[in-house]
């Protein structure tokens, strides 16, 4: 029983960027629509992992402006993350 290769046309389904009301209410609540990569912000880096919450969250740089200003970076859930930029995860 040998591991099934797909062929390198298959497109997983997170590779799609899906609207918010596809995902069901346990995954995600009304206050999450207000992070950036939420609204098609792309991101250019991650800086740095905050752990001390409950949950992951990545400290994400947004790539639109030239300079980078304090309002161009927010921490963001993994859980996010993971759906909306999973280039970057």
């Amino acid at each position: 029983m040998g591991h099934r290769h797909r062929s390198p046309s298959y497109r997983p389904f997170s590779d799609k960027i899906l609207p918010f009301s596809f995902f069901p209410r346990k995954i995600f609540s009304e206050e999450d629509t207000k992070y950036g990569v939420c609204e098609g912000r792309k991101i250019s880096r991650i800086l740095g992992l905050n752990t001390t919450s409950s949950e992951l969250r990545m400290l994400v740089v947004y790539s639109d402006a030239k300079k980078v200003h304090k309002k161009d970076a927010e921490l963001v859930p993994s859980r996010i993350l993971r759906h909306y930029a999973p280039q970057v995860y």
